[in-house]
């Protein structure tokens, strides 16, 4: 069996996210961050692959988007994970469904709100600005949810070849 993380990080922690999954999986996955230098591969021989990508102002990267519209069939005939990495926990179910298309969230074996980091010192001026008058947060904090990681990946492990 053949499996792929596919996700894209602004900042670090969605490829934080990905590379503690993958070492939670029980089985070899390839990494591959998706962005303009490195455009996505062939998911042909694949038979599991999850999608993952970090909320900004309520939305999920573009790139993400764009990936699962443009490869949807092909993702629908594949064992499949998606998630997301998200600070605001009000937020989080909303921007999920938002951030793919339903009939990808029905297909997928597991979905997954990882929490999230502000790292302030990866930040641009601006985005420290916006990020301190919107949250009142003046320094780096970390909140992944290593445990909903953990669950994802067991849910993610009794994997069979479609």
């Amino acid at each position: 069996m053949r499996a792929l993380i596919l996700y894209m990080s602004r900042h670090g922690t969605t490829e934080k996210v990905a590379l503690y999954l993958q070492q939670q999986l029980p089985f070899p996955v390839d990494l591959h961050r998706l962005d303009a230098a490195s455009p996505a591969p062939d998911l042909q021989p694949y038979d599991l692959v999850v999608v993952g990508g970090s909320v900004y102002a309520g939305q999920i990267q573009t790139g993400i988007k764009d990936f699962c519209r443009t490869h949807q069939q092909e993702l629908l005939g594949k064992q499949l994970g998606l998630f997301i990495c998200c600070m605001n926990e009000k937020q989080a179910e909303a921007v999920m469904q938002d951030a793919y298309p339903e009939a990808l969230r029905r297909h997928a074996r597991a979905t997954g709100v990882m929490g999230g980091e502000l790292l302030f010192e990866k930040m641009s001026f601006w985005e420290k600005m916006v990020i301190r008058s919107v949250t009142g947060q003046q320094e780096s904090v970390s909140k992944i949810k290593y445990a909903e990681i953990d669950r994802f990946a067991e849910a993610m492990a009794p994997v069979s070849v479609l």
